[in-house]
């Protein structure tokens, strides 16, 4: 009596969860294809808010970091400074599907640095908690220190120290604040011209909430 071969039965169940993963791949990759194909007013965005009034739209977190960048580059060219901050509130907000509305990154870039009330960081001489003068450069305020210390002290200048306390401080200024060279600023302080500078101070703050 010889042996009969007796064929497997499909096991359907198997047959139907592969194809239901198949027809899952199929689908996500139907589904991403339709996203990056969807025009830019239907996908995720973000408005630019600037003291709680919309001022541009952004794309995506991407260009939002491209925005800051050049926020950050034209301030420091323009005014020749390692550190700024911005007074007005600046926030990043998702918007809805078909809110987003075109926006130049350069006019948007214009617009926040013209209506944020721009700070930037310079140096200030504080005599007992009083600044006297704004300076481009931290060296030349340690510059003028020295320097009075040689003209009072001769040789001893090293040893010297001043009866008031006196500091060097970073501060952070309206753009509009005159620096002091250290010519001007040496001679109006022996010969008690000194004056008094009006500033703001303002730490802490982030572009981004």
């Amino acid at each position: 009596m010889g042996l009969k071969y007796i064929k497997k039965a499909p096991n359907y169940t198997e047959i139907v969860l592969k194809a239901k993963i198949f027809s899952t791949l199929i689908l996500m990759i139907v589904i991403l294809f339709l996203i990056n194909k969807m025009p830019s007013t239907y996908k995720k965005a973000y408005a630019v808010v600037l003291n709680n009034q919309i001022v541009g739209y952004v794309k995506d977190k991407t260009e939002a970091q491209n925005l800051l960048t050049q926020i950050k580059k034209e301030v420091e060219e323009r005014h020749n400074t390692d550190s700024f901050i911005l007074q007005s509130k600046l926030q990043l907000k998702s918007i809805e599907p078909g809110q987003y509305r075109e926006t130049r990154v350069d006019e948007l870039k214009n617009t926040i640095i013209e209506k944020g009330k721009v700070l930037v960081k310079r140096y200030a001489i504080f005599v007992n908690s009083k600044p006297y003068f704004v300076f481009e450069n931290p060296q030349t305020p340690n510059n003028i220190l020295n320097k009075l210390k040689k003209v009072y002290y001769n040789d001893k200048a090293s040893q010297a120290k001043f009866l008031e306390k006196v500091e060097i401080k970073p501060v952070y200024v309206s753009p509009a604040i005159k620096v002091a060279d250290e010519a001007t600023a040496l001679t109006k302080i022996m010969f008690g011209k000194d004056q008094v500078i009006e500033y703001t101070v303002k730490e802490g703050d982030t572009l981004w909430d």
